[in-house]
C-alpha cells in the first residue's frame, strides 16, 4: 500500500473513532477486520467512475452468525455463490448494496456473493442484516451516501461529513434511568419512529406486520396466482403457520366497496 494511502486511511480511522467506531474494527475486534473495514469505507467514499457514473456497492465483513439463521432472521431468501479466483475489484462490481452483496472473510478466505430475493438497502435493512449476521456492513447507496453499520451503531457519510447514531438500546438506558416509571419495552419503537418517521410501517413485530400487511403495498402486491403461491411458500418454508393463515384470510376476505 502506498504511503499516501496509509496516511489517508489513518486519518479516516482517527475521524471515525472519535465519532464512535470501535478502535479495533467492528464486530470481532481484530486488526485484520479493522484494515478490511477501513479499506471498504475508503473505497465507498472514493469509488471508480465509469462513463460518468458511480455504481452503488455493498460489503458484508466477517459474519459471525450461523448461516442457517440468516434467512429466518432477515426474512430474505439468500443465495450464496463463491467468489472463487475473482480479483477483489472485479468481485465488487457484482455487489450493488441492495439485492446483491459481497461477503468478505479476510484472512480466512472463502469470500462469497450474497443474492437476496428483494432489495434490502435501506438503513433499517442494514441494521437488521448486521444484527442477524453478526457482521459489519459498508454500503454506498445509489444516492451517494455511505453507511457503516454494526453492533456499535450507524455511521453515515452524506458526502460532506460523518454522522454517528448509537444503537437505540443505549438511548433507552438513558431515558429509563430513575425516576422513570413505566414499560421500557414500549419506548424502543417510539424512539425509532422519532429518529426516522418514514420507518413507521416496519416498527411492528414481523408476525403483526404479516397480519396487517404493508401500509404501502401489502404482501400480495403482485397480481396472479403464481405470485401468491411464491409468497405463500415462503411462509411454509419458515413454518410461520399463523401468519400464513392470517394472510390467506386477508387475501380472500370480502373487501369493502
Amino acid at each position: 500500500m502506498a504511503r499516501s494511502d496509509t496516511g489517508r486511511l489513518g486519518r479516516l480511522a482517527e475521524e471515525l473513532e472519535e465519532l464512535g467506531l470501535p478502535k479495533r474494527g467492528g464486530n470481532g475486534n481484530t486488526e485484520s477486520l479493522r484494515a478490511m473495514l477501513l479499506e471498504e469505507i475508503d473505497h465507498a467514499m472514493r469509488p471508480e467512475v465509469h462513463e460518468g457514473r458511480v455504481a452503488s456497492s455493498g460489503t458484508v465483513l466477517e459474519p459471525g452468525a450461523d448461516p442457517g439463521d440468516w434467512e429466518p432472521g432477515t426474512q430474505l431468501e439468500i443465495t450464496r455463490t463463491p467468489v472463487g479466483d475473482q480479483p477483489l475489484g472485479a468481485a465488487r462490481r457484482f455487489a450493488d448494496g441492495l439485492s446483491s452483496w459481497l461477503l468478505r472473510r479476510g484472512d480466512r478466505g472463502g469470500d462469497e456473493w450474497l443474492l437476496f430475493d428483494r432489495p434490502a438497502g435501506s438503513e433499517r435493512d442494514l441494521v437488521v442484516l448486521a444484527h442477524v449476521l453478526d457482521a459489519t456492513l459498508v454500503q454506498r447507496h445509489p444516492s451517494g451516501a455511505v453507511r457503516v453499520v454494526g453492533g456499535f451503531g450507524v455511521l453515515r457519510w452524506d458526502r460532506l461529513s460523518w454522522h454517528f447514531e448509537p444503537p437505540v438500546a443505549t438511548w433507552i438506558d438513558r431515558v429509563t434511568a430513575p425516576p422513570f416509571a413505566g414499560d421500557a419495552g414500549v419506548l424502543e419503537p417510539l424512539l425509532e419512529f422519532c429518529r426516522e418517521p418514514s420507518r413507521a410501517p416496519d416498527l411492528v413485530d414481523p408476525e403483526t406486520a404479516a397480519m396487517v400487511g404493508s401500509l404501502q403495498t401489502g404482501m400480495w402486491d403482485r397480481i396472479g396466482w403464481r405470485a401468491d403461491l411464491r409468497k405463500a411458500l415462503r411462509f411454509v418454508r419458515r413454518r410461520e403457520w399463523r401468519a400464513l393463515l392470517a394472510k390467506v384470510q386477508q387475501r380472500f376476505s370480502p373487501r369493502p366497496r
